[in-house]
């Protein structure tokens, strides 16, 4: 049989082959010899041993020769010398021999070591390689295009205005020219947009050119306005023109701080839009050191907040050194210099800006609040401290009412002006470790919200609205300010037991009353009496604000008492006065909790009075006449409920031996609805009084 030839067979063999059969013979080769020099080094070793063993056999021989007669012991010694010299000559070639073999090992292992250093070098450079090939392909893989770097529009809008345009659709069902073609719109747009930018800044220069040779237009015609204006002071001051003051105050008005600027701007811009009345007016100046306000810029401002900042930042790097010196007794000195230092960052924290802006708003016949404005640099917030003025004497018990707190508080929202809607000031005290911001309103003033939206503080709230919330805020302050005027004369009145009643109102109630005032004094802790405390509605009462308690008692013989706090708000008469009533019979007994079947119906009965009150009020107001006056209008009411109470009150006829109490007043029904309500209602026209 044939030998089936493989398709290697007859070929020559390949380098890579070669190389590999050359390094396996060579590989043998070094080891025959290997072996070969180690078999010749051991039979070397032996014949060393076996020549050392005849060297001492000889010797011995030599030492028994010499025991022996002199002649023949000379013989043999001649004999055995010549013996030794044939040995040691072949020790002495064996060592020759020895050191030959030693030298080529030497120079065999010299060899094999540098082979290993080149086959090790090899390695390193492998590896190294290896290396750097994995480097290409991780950047090969994490190559990003230019294309990919480019924002592009998203493709359904692509799609979307290719679609407007009549563009052929099918050729962007491929990815690859749908991108191609997405980069050339891209391209085009962005070179379409570069054109408009160079047209625009083309634009922008003509413009600021034009405004530099206006103002050196208007800069040449200012020194013959001064002298214009100077030539005409005599003509101004007879016709009492105050353009020169408007003048000089807008220019003290450039060195103002950015927020009491916009401030300033929109009040001058109020007061020139909207003229006095005869009923009210409102003035504006600037007050202060306009020397010093001059000297700080703008810059000046955010420089020194960005050092108090970075200060701040020291300062905590001296926290851990504090710790240190209060149990080391020699730094005490340094801690007494860092509590001095915390000291003046705080008060730099409190310190305005030199210049203010001033607001006198007046109403005549009632009062004026004069309101100053201040910048706190380092907080960035606008503060107020106002001062108001009435032109009556002022009653002690509602001092709190006619105050500046009493009168912005709460003026457009529920805001007291102690809390600043400004996260970077809470943020800052905090770090100073100071204490909440309404310790410090004395002396800095208050920061009400409406206030930091009229400066542009909080720009994400800055809306164009602002002169329209001006208009509303110097309304809601003069409003304001008559409002505490005829709270302040009904007060009066009502401590001297008389109830104001003006205008029309008088048609409301009856023209008798079987009860009279005897008692109107303010409580400073209402909480103390137990009607109060146990009343359901004390939830209601705030801690601003001011409680009476008014004392009515009947004229009749029976002599019952009505008892009634009455708790005004900050922002009265918006806020109706809340009243709390309770009832005192002549015998001493109370009506705080209902103990029995009468109790109930006289605490049932006391509760709908409070509702009648608390309610039902609007029915007291008239379409021609403010608000102002409801206090002494729900007081009138509450004699007129009161007697209501006590006549048509059926436990106090049971227990008069079936005799009807004096009754003055006319009643549709007593008592009505499935509550048994009393008839609180009075009826004008009819002169009735019904139920609800």
């Amino acid at each position: 049989m044939k030998r089936r030839l493989s398709a290697g067979d007859g070929d020559e063999p390949s380098p890579k082959k070669a190389r590999v059969s050359a390094d396996a013979s060579e590989a043998a080769m070094e080891a025959e010899s290997t072996d070969a020099t180690l078999a010749a080094m051991g039979q070397l070793h032996g014949k060393f041993q076996g020549k050392i063993t005849s060297m001492k056999d000889l010797m011995q021989s030599v030492l028994k020769s010499k025991a022996l007669s002199a002649s023949k012991s000379d013989l043999a010694v001649e004999d055995m010398r010549r013996q030794g010299v044939v040995l040691i000559s072949a020790l002495k070639h064996i060592n020759q021999t020895a050191q030959e073999q030693v030298k080529e090992q030497r120079e065999a292992v010299q060899e094999s070591k540098r082979r290993v250093d080149s086959l090790q070098l090899a390695l390193h450079n492998l590896h190294y390689q290896v290396l750097h090939l994995k480097c290409e392909a991780a950047k090969c893989l994490d190559f990003q295009a230019v294309d990919q770097s480019v924002k592009l529009v998203t493709e359904d809008e692509f799609l979307e205005r290719m679609k407007q345009t009549a563009q052929d659709m099918d050729e962007f069902k491929d990815d690859h020219r749908l991108m191609l073609a997405r980069l050339k719109d891209e391209l085009e747009q962005r070179k379409e947009l570069v054109t408009r930018r160079a047209n625009t800044t083309s634009e922008r220069d003509a413009a600021i050119s034009e405004i530099k040779t206006l103002q050196q237009h208007l800069a040449g015609i200012r020194p013959g306005l001064d002298t214009l204006l100077k030539a005409t002071e005599p003509v101004q001051g007879a016709l009492q023109s105050t353009f020169a003051e408007r003048r000089q105050m807008l220019d003290t008005a450039r060195h103002l701080p950015e927020p009491l600027y916009l401030l300033f701007a929109q009040l001058q811009a109020y007061t020139e839009t909207t003229p006095d009345s005869p009923a009210s007016s409102i003035s504006l100046s600037i007050g202060g050191d306009c020397d010093a306000g001059k000297k700080i810029t703008a810059g000046n401002i955010e420089e020194q907040r960005a050092k108090f900042l970075r200060r701040e930042c020291d300062s905590d790097n001296e926290a851990g050194e504090e710790e240190e010196a209060q149990s080391q007794p020699h730094r005490k000195s340094k801690r007494r210099r860092t509590v001095t230092d915390e000291g003046q960052r705080q008060t730099m924290c409190l310190q305005p800006h030199p210049m203010t802006v001033n607001v006198v708003i007046a109403e005549k016949g009632c009062g004026k609040v004069e309101m100053t404005f201040k910048y706190l640099s380092i907080l960035n917030i606008v503060t107020v401290q106002a001062t108001p003025s009435w032109q009556a004497p002022t009653v002690s018990s509602c001092s709190s009412l006619l105050t500046s707190a009493g009168v912005l508080g709460d003026l457009l929202e529920a805001d007291d002006g102690t809390q600043p809607d400004s996260a970077i000031a809470a943020e800052i005290m905090k770090q100073q470790h100071m204490a909440p911001f309404h310790h410090y309103v004395d002396s800095a003033g208050r920061a009400y919200h409406w206030l930091q939206r009229l400066a542009g503080i909080n720009r994400a709230e800055r809306t164009t609205e602002s002169p329209k919330q001006l208009d509303e805020v110097v309304k809601a302050i003069r409003a304001r300010i008559d409002s505490r005027f005829a709270l302040l004369q009904q007060l009066t009145a009502l401590e001297q037991c008389e109830i104001p009643i003006r205008g029309n109102s008088a048609a409301f109630f009856p023209t008798r009353l079987s009860n009279k005032l005897v008692s109107f004094a303010q409580m400073r802790d209402p909480m103390a009496l137990s009607w109060v405390c146990v009343s359901s509605k004390n939830h209601l009462v705030k801690k601003t604000d001011i409680c009476y308690i008014a004392q009515l008692e009947r004229k009749t013989g029976d002599r019952a008492q009505l008892h009634a706090a009455v708790f005004i708000s900050q922002d009265y008469p918006r806020v109706t006065p809340l009243f709390i009533v309770h009832l005192i019979s002549p015998g001493g007994s109370s009506s705080a909790t209902p103990s029995s079947h009468v109790a109930l119906s006289q605490f049932t009965a006391l509760r709908n009075l409070e509702k009648e009150l608390n309610i039902h009020y609007a029915e007291l107001v008239d379409k021609d006449h403010d608000d102002v006056d409801i206090l002494g209008l729900l007081i009138r009411r509450l004699q007129m409920c009161f007697d209501v109470l006590i006549e048509t009150d059926m436990s106090r006829q049971s227990s008069s031996g079936g005799n009807d109490p004096v009754t003055e007043k006319r009643y549709l029904l007593a008592q009505g609805g499935r509550d048994h309500a009393r008839a609180y209602r009075y009826n004008a026209m009819r002169q009735v009084f019904i139920p609800r």
